[in-house]
């Protein structure tokens, strides 16, 4: 507070908050004499059994019973709102003073607050020169102070902060320390600023030099076997010029030069090589005049007996699929036409009939088959 603030008085509460109930009250009424009417009445009318000449009469007493229960009701609730005025009054009173003692406490908070986070900004100030000029110390120019995660409150102490700085500046220089007796030191630098993490950049770099020697030597050895065959096709190039070297006979300019025309032979083989040395092999074949003639497979079918059965007994059609050979058993049902049955209890093609199914065909191929037919057979019961 500065001087002028000190000479405004502050208000002080004399007595401590005071709150009593004077009277609970005292109500005149012949409520009671009232309530004993009403229960004779009861009994009266309990006895009573109206003709159609007393109708009136009842309805006449209906009236005047209801009047009386409005009388009683009004009664009461004039009495209610006399006793919740003063109540009501006291309510209003608390609630505004509890709302203006909020205020207050606002008012004091906001400039406590205030001046806490201006004392909290001080000290983060204070912090990060220190931070700063223990960065420049060590030498250490790509590091930030909210890297460090220090937490700065107004409890913490100034010599705990400093440790706290201490000791990631120590860790950052054991880091590099470390980076710097690796092999590659430089691209392992590179990682680490990244996350400040010396294992994890180590380890990424290691890797990716395993990966980048593995990628070279399968290229160094492609390129090994591109050349070796290369070698081959060029020595087998050089030996069948040699024994196909056309014999030209010289004779007088007039006469005509006999050539011998070359015998043709046929051999088969199949060629496993990479992609890029198939090309090279079709290039050579190509340049030296020699016709290259896909081999294709010798087909091979399978038959499928196929059997269609109807049993009107349970009201079921279905088909069975079979080959004794092949070890092949497959049926289905329900298929009747009504789709009520037809629905009811039928066989679905699930996920794992499609992959059995796929799995029996991959082995068929593999034993040569090229083709499946169905060998369509009725049931004999229906004919």
């Amino acid at each position: 507070m500065n001087d002028n603030q000190e000479l405004i008085q502050k208000p002080i509460l004399n007595n401590d908050i005071q709150v009593k109930l004077e009277s609970l009250g005292k109500i005149t009424s012949n409520i009671e004499e009232v309530k004993k009417f009403a229960i004779n009445l009861k009994d009266y009318y309990s006895n009573i059994v109206f003709s159609e000449e007393s109708i009136s009469i009842a309805k006449d007493e209906k009236a005047k019973i209801n009047k009386l229960k409005t009388e009683i009701s009004t009664y009461r609730k004039n009495i209610e709102n006399q006793f919740n005025e003063p109540l009501q009054k006291f309510k209003e009173l608390e609630k505004e003073t509890e709302n203006i003692l909020s205020d207050t406490y606002d008012v004091i908070n906001n400039q406590v607050i205030s001046y806490e986070n201006k004392l909290k900004v001080e000290k983060e100030k204070q912090v990060k020169e220190y931070f700063e000029e223990l960065k420049k110390v060590s030498k250490i120019d790509f590091i930030r102070f909210e890297q460090a995660k220090i937490n700065v409150t107004l409890t913490a102490s100034m010599k705990s902060l400093k440790e706290q700085v201490n000791n990631f500046i120590d860790k950052i220089s054991n880091d590099l320390q470390l980076i710097h007796l690796q092999q590659y030191k430089e691209e392992i630098l590179v990682e680490y600023k990244q996350n400040l993490d010396a294992s994890k950049a180590i380890t990424t770099v290691l890797n990716r030099k395993e990966m980048l020697k593995r990628e070279l030597e399968i290229k160094e050895k492609q390129e090994q076997q591109r050349k070796e065959l290369e070698k081959n096709l060029s020595n087998f190039k050089e030996t069948e010029n040699t024994k196909n070297e056309v014999e030209i006979l010289e004779a007088p300019k007039e006469e005509i030069i006999e050539v011998k025309e070359l015998e043709m032979f046929s051999v088969s083989f199949q060629a496993k090589a990479t992609l890029e040395n198939l090309k090279l092999l079709k290039k050579f074949a190509k340049e030296n005049g020699i016709e290259l003639i896909q081999i294709n497979k010798e087909s091979k079918e399978l038959t499928l007996n196929v059997l269609y059965e109807e049993d009107e007994y349970v009201g079921e059609t279905r088909q069975k699929i079979s080959n004794d050979e092949e070890n092949i058993y497959f049926s289905v049902s329900n298929l009747d036409e009504c789709p009520e049955d037809a629905i009811i209890d039928r066989d679905l093609f699930i996920a794992d009939d499609y992959i059995n199914a796929l799995n029996k065909g991959i082995e068929l191929a593999e034993k040569g088959y090229t083709k499946v037919t169905g060998n369509y057979i009725k049931d004999e019961e229906e004919e």
